[in-house]
């Protein structure tokens, strides 16, 4: 039976024993495996902790570029106090120069009270309107446009061949610049004329009499065509032009009544080319619906539904295929096939206008859509 040491006699036992050496030749490898190992793990240590390092200052830049950014957003918007839609190079129709009083600019149905000396741009659709005591300089590509006050105009969007403003109240005076290699029109339109030019002075005035539109036109330098009524009239440098009195030189004359027991006239027999077309033909029972029918297109195409302006104008021309307003209608039905992309709609479009009117106002336009396929 082995005898129990006590626990000091153990502890001076095994400080007193041998740790037995060992071999070299075994140590030599134990040592070969472990420092490669120890080096390796010392590496992928030291990686890890840079790529930490670095992921923490990412993180620190993107939250303080964030945070720098929504504050300038937060100020632009308290400094403007409206959201401006995001416009990009060339897209603006017209910029604003100079401004006096109150404007009110109106963008995707959204109207905005314009700052003293705050940059804009009107984009097409965009409408402006001045208050009694405010006025407008306007510069656009080829135009110059005083808006006078109590004023109440769209832009809208330009093409290769012309720039268009709708003048639904009050008065603008345009300076175009005159660029001989240039075909682009400037065309001022109005509730019942529109004014085409390459290069002049003129103003446009728009007011109401007796419930009725009157648009007024006055050149000071150069000349004008106004389309009214189906009719073209070149107005020179020093004429006004109103349609109040082509209203009423359209008008027909009243016919006395005839005295009383008087036997009827016998018929006259018809004279003339306009014998053989339809009464749609400049038939005065017809000029109010050809005048509501155009006017109901052209309010459409103001609105920027081009693909209504479109079917609304054909469906004048195929009701009054020989009335007053057929070319106008051929014209401004070419033009929404051309805005809307329809570029062989376009070209048939073109052609159908050049063969039935040859001459007409158009014809330059025409031909270079009828050109396309």
């Amino acid at each position: 039976m082995s005898v129990v040491k006590e626990p000091e006699a153990l502890v001076r036992a095994l400080a007193e024993e041998r740790i037995p050496s060992e071999d070299p030749e075994t140590l030599a490898l134990r040592r070969e495996r472990l420092v490669p190992n120890l080096a390796r793990h010392v590496r992928a240590a030291s990686a890890e902790r840079d790529r930490r390092a670095q992921r923490v200052r990412i993180g620190i830049g993107v939250a303080a570029a964030a945070s720098v950014a929504l504050a300038l957003g937060v100020g632009y918007r308290l400094h403007r106090g409206a959201p401006v839609a995001t416009r990009g190079p060339n897209e603006g129709v017209a910029s604003l120069r100079q401004m006096k009083g109150t404007l009110v600019v109106t963008h995707a149905g959204r109207a905005h009270v314009v700052a003293p000396s705050e940059p804009l741009d009107l984009l097409g659709g965009d409408e402006l309107r001045t208050a009694a005591d405010g006025s407008a300089m306007l510069q656009t590509e080829r135009s110059a446009i005083q808006v006078e006050p109590a004023t109440q105009l769209s832009v809208l969007a330009r093409s290769p061949l012309e720039e268009r403003i709708h003048l639904s109240l009050g008065k603008v005076e345009l300076k175009v610049s005159k660029v001989p290699q240039s075909n682009r029109s400037v065309v001022v339109e109005t509730p019942n004329a529109e004014v085409v030019v390459h290069g002049t002075m003129f103003s446009v005035t728009v007011g109401s009499e007796y419930d009725t539109p009157v648009t007024r036109v006055r050149v000071t330098e150069g000349s004008v065509w106004i389309l009214h009524g189906g009719k073209r009239e070149l107005i020179n440098v020093g004429s006004e032009w109103t349609s109040l009195a082509r209203a009423a030189e359209s008008a027909p004359a009243a016919v006395p009544p005839a005295p009383a027991l008087s036997a009827p006239a016998p018929a006259a027999p018809a004279r003339g080319p306009s014998a053989s077309l339809p009464a749609a033909r400049g038939s005065s029972g017809s000029l109010g619906e050809e005048n509501r029918m155009f006017q109901a297109a052209l309010d459409a195409r103001n609105h920027g539904e081009e693909a209504r302006a479109v079917e609304l104008f054909g469906a004048l021309l195929a009701r009054y295929p020989n009335g007053r307003l057929a070319e106008e209608a051929r014209v401004e039905r070419m033009r929404g096939l051309r805005r809307t992309g329809n570029v062989s709609g376009a070209a048939s479009e073109a052609r159908r206008y050049l063969a039935e009117h040859p001459h007409g106002y158009a014809q330059d336009e025409a031909r270079g859509d009828a050109l396309n396929k």
